[in-house]
């Protein structure tokens, strides 16, 4: 299997360059664990191109990444929590 994983950034959403080799599930649980990638994960796709398949297995992944149930699990939710929070970080004067 291999899994892309889909990241929002101010620009818009973007898949992370990564090597094929490091496509895998425990290598793309590592990354999102150790917040390797920029953006905020969207999604993450698991592909199968030998049978042709691909699903989609966002929750499942997050929550072996460590995202605990209390964190929102759709790709609206995560997106409209980081400008909220963003926005919290202006009102009260933390952000640069």
């Amino acid at each position: 299997m291999t899994y892309l994983v889909i990241c929002a950034a101010k620009e818009g959403s973007y898949s992370p360059e990564r090597y094929l080799s490091d496509m895998g599930r425990a290598a793309t649980i590592k990354d999102i664990a150790s917040g390797q990638f920029s953006g905020d994960v969207l999604q993450v796709i698991e592909i199968n191109p030998v049978e042709r398949i691909c699903n989609d297995v966002t929750a499942e992944i997050l929550e072996a990444a460590g995202y605990n149930d209390d964190e929102p699990v759709t790709a609206v939710d995560r997106q409209a929590a980081a400008w909220d929070h963003a926005r919290d970080l202006r009102k009260h004067g933390a952000a640069a």
